[in-house]
């Protein structure tokens, strides 16, 4: 066992005093049911719901199995964004350090019966392991040098939790917008990278894709109209010799597009907005918003306005959607679509849309197809995100072949369990300070 610490109970206290919870402590919902608990359930340690396989009865009823889940607060349910993830639709306990009464509601729309387990009140052991071990320089050296599938199975499955949500949030919005509608938005919100991802969004809101079909038409004219409706929303028109060339149109061409817009603005009444809400600063030119506005249009149009039946035929396919991404641009001659960038929107929209549809439809092959293809594709490279991760995690001993579910995964680590030390919540420090207590070693 490892030392006694004191602090503020943290979610991971909560989920060891469920495990050693004795029989004799009665336990109620907020609304006065009594519930029994026949079995605990397995401790999945932060991969979905916190303990599966669990069952329960309630006031006597039929039993019930199912996931129990545990937060600090009832509304950490709402804030992990639990009633929007179809993966927690079979969670039939939710278990309470406090409750503020907020309800538990399932993403299908159950709601769920909350406990509040007051566990200093109660004695139940906290605080148990010794969680110095982790959150310093490097956490898991030895355990990454000794067990290197147990580390690449932890993170693969974080990665699968990083689109797992994305998906929830997505298939939310498939209940508002046509597919179209939403993936249009998806694609310029990947475009926009980091510093230009607002703007990006309030392009999306000032030309809903309902009307930028409409304006486009589809003719041989659509194409160029796209572009100047995209650039004149944001602010770009008329372009200067300058940003002309971004376009990688022919200078007549590109001044021509001012005019397409202006008969856009007049007819649809739509209102540009100020060029000064784009960052520019310290913006590569390949990042630049003309280009990925321009390389939009590209997408939008090469695909003949269809954007969900053409940008999924890789996935239905079971193949990597990148090279068709980037074929797509090819075809009208634009700025080509760099394969990092076009990995990114691979891995960031058209895997989680893919799982999102199949879900919202019911559509099995897409489900199995986009599920084969998350699990073979590529990675992109690396990022100082992913290699700060990996440093964190492994030290010296690092980790290569990082396809894209590694790389969502390290993603996952540095930005919401590393970088803020949220160690108690982490997997991989959980397995370090497990093994440390065992054996009375510190791993890395």
């Amino acid at each position: 066992m490892g030392k006694e610490m004191t602090g503020p109970i943290a979610e991971i206290d909560l989920c060891r005093a469920w495990t050693r919870l004795p029989r004799s402590i009665p336990l109620k919902t907020t609304d006065g049911r009594s519930v029994d608990v026949i079995h605990l359930g397995t401790w999945t340690h932060g991969f979905g719901p916190d303990f599966r396989d669990a069952i329960i009865s309630i006031d006597n009823g039929p039993t019930e199995h199912g996931s129990i889940e545990l937060h600090l607060r009832t509304k950490g349910w709402s804030d992990h964004r639990h009633h929007l993830d179809p993966r927690y639709n079979d969670v039939v306990l939710h278990i309470v350090g406090q409750h503020d009464t907020v309800e538990t509601r399932r993403a299908d729309g159950k709601l769920v019966p909350t406990v509040v387990l007051d566990i200093q009140a109660l004695g139940l052991p906290t605080h148990e392991v010794d969680w110095s071990l982790v959150g310093g320089a490097v956490c898991a050296e030895r355990l990454a040098l000794e067990q290197p599938d147990l580390i690449r199975g932890i993170v693969g499955r974080l990665g699968d939790n990083r689109i797992t949500a994305r998906a929830a949030r997505i298939e939310s919005w498939l209940t508002e917008q046509t597919p179209d509608a939403v993936l249009y938005a998806e694609i310029l919100d990947a475009l926009g990278y980091v510093g230009n991802r607002e703007p990006m969004a309030e392009i999306v809101a000032r030309l809903p894709w309902a009307n930028l079909v409409v304006i486009a038409g589809q003719d041989s004219g659509s194409f160029d109209r796209t572009i100047a409706a995209l650039l004149g929303v944001g602010g770009f028109l008329p372009l200067s010799d300058a940003e002309i060339a971004h376009t990688g149109l022919e200078p007549d061409r590109a001044h021509g597009l001012a005019s397409i817009w202006a008969g856009i603005a007049t007819d649809w009444n739509v209102e540009p907005m100020p060029s000064t809400d784009w960052t520019m600063a310290r913006i590569r030119p390949t990042n630049h918003p003309i280009r990925r506005l321009v390389q939009a249009a590209a997408l939008i149009a090469s695909t003949g306005f269809h954007l969900t039946a053409n940008l999924l035929s890789s996935l239905r396919a079971a193949a990597d959607p990148t090279p068709f991404l980037i074929e797509c641009v090819d075809r009208v001659g634009v700025p080509a679509l760099g394969s990092d960038r076009a990995r990114a929107i691979a891995t960031n929209v058209l895997i989680p849309f893919g799982f999102a549809l199949a879900s919202q439809t019911g559509d099995s092959d897409l489900a199995e197809s986009t599920a084969r293809v998350w699990e073979s594709l590529p990675g992109a490279e690396s990022n100082e995100r992913t290699r700060r991760a990996v440093r964190q995690i492994t030290g010296e001993v690092g980790m290569k072949r990082l396809g894209a579910r590694l790389q969502q995964g390290l993603i996952h680590l540095d930005q919401t369990l590393c970088g803020p030390r949220r160690c108690y919540e982490c997997p991989i420090a959980a397995v370090v300070v497990r093994e440390s207590a065992a054996d009375g070693l510190s791993l890395g």
